[in-house]
């Protein structure tokens, strides 16, 4: 039996006006307290950004918080307004989970890379247009090849995505045409995939099947998407996932899957050395040499959220498993300042640690 598939209208996308200010959307967060309820987005904005959000003639204030909701029901219809760092309630919106921890992430200390790998999986795993521009862009040979000189010069429409011999791809064109193709059949052809973390949403429950549709009519809109997609890709290129030289820009695998891990190398496709990636302590020795400072300790939080990234689920767990095997030692501990946040095992005493490696397990070249 054949089930139609579900509607999702998909609004056009709109993250932040000056893309290198990749910290927009956290410094915004972190002016929002937990309990803050506005009923609806302009509300919203306003409160937040600029009271002239409610002037017609000043439209960045709220478009800059359009794609911060997620998928809702909007009458008898659903809309994945954007990556969910707000969520819908009865009351109105409100900071999600994700949206809480960006902001706490940030707060804690903006200076480091942790909010930013965060920012960016959030984008990698919840915008459609996104997920299928990197789906291709992570292919072997792939490259972004731009018009004019250097990083996202010359005629964005016209920028090329060529993946081998193959037919051009024009990611930022609004249609296709007979000499190349958008990201549109892309999207149509891996809608369900393009989803990424909403396939898991409530809404969505018994569903296995999506097709994304206009707000007001049934094509949506891939109008101005380099603009719009621009921010997420300096995100990524500040994290040097994505590399560009000249009128090139290209993924680079191996920094992908370290600042990225696992679960997002297995979703696109990153190439890497599995028998070194399978080895959790050999991920340990990497980044306890990647980052100590001088005085041989690193930040716990910070060793947290490397290994939580490169595919160790709980990372207090397993260095207390190392630790009681004999594998490592905690040969130093001692308090940090308030911007190192959480300790090992929750030890305030443990914000900076010193960790060994007992056995050899890091082959070196």
């Amino acid at each position: 039996m054949n089930h139609e598939a579900t509607s999702i209208a998909l609004p056009k996308l709109c993250l932040w006006y000056d893309a290198t200010r990749i910290q927009t959307w956290a410094r915004l967060l972190v002016s929002v307290s937990p309990d803050d309820l506005s009923p609806n987005i302009t509300e919203f904005a306003k409160r937040h950004v600029s009271d002239r959000a409610f002037d017609d003639s000043h439209a960045a204030p709220i478009d800059v918080v359009r794609s911060l909701p997620g998928l809702e029901r909007v009458g008898e219809r659903l809309v994945l307004r954007g990556v969910g760092l707000l969520e819908k309630t009865p009351k109105g919106y409100r900071l999600s989970d994700a949206g809480a921890r960006l902001a706490s992430i940030y707060e804690e200390n903006s200076n480091d890379r942790a909010w930013v790998r965060y920012l960016a999986t959030i984008l990698l795993r919840r915008e459609p247009r996104f997920r299928v521009l990197m789906k291709l862009l992570s292919k072997q040979e792939a490259v972004l090849l731009f018009t004019g000189e250097g990083w996202f010069g010359g005629v964005a429409s016209k920028t090329e995505l060529k993946i081998g011999d193959g037919q051009p791809i024009r990611p930022f064109a609004p249609s296709c045409s007979e000499d190349f193709q958008s990201l549109r059949p892309f999207i149509k052809e891996n809608a369900w995939w393009a989803l990424g973390e909403w396939q898991n949403h409530s809404l969505l429950e018994n569903t296995t099947d999506v097709r994304f549709i206009g707000q007001l009519k049934e094509e949506f809109s891939l109008d101005k998407l380099a603009g719009n997609l621009r921010p997420a890709l300096e995100v990524l290129a500040h994290l040097g996932v994505v590399q560009h030289y000249g009128a090139e820009a290209w993924i680079d695998h191996e920094a992908a899957v370290t600042e990225l891990g696992l679960t997002c190398a297995q979703d696109f496709g990153w190439r890497f050395d599995g028998a070194n990636e399978a080895d959790p302590l050999s991920i340990l020795a990497t980044e306890l040499e990647r980052l100590r400072s001088d005085s041989g300790y690193v930040v716990a939080s910070e060793l947290r959220e490397a290994l939580h990234h490169r595919g160790i689920p709980n990372p207090d767990k397993r260095i207390g498993e190392w630790i009681r095997d004999g594998l490592v030692r905690l040969e130093g501990q001692n308090f940090g300042q308030a911007r190192h946040g959480r300790g090992l095992f929750d030890d305030p005493e443990k914000q900076l640690i010193r960790l060994t490696l007992t056995g050899q397990h890091l082959t070196h070249s």
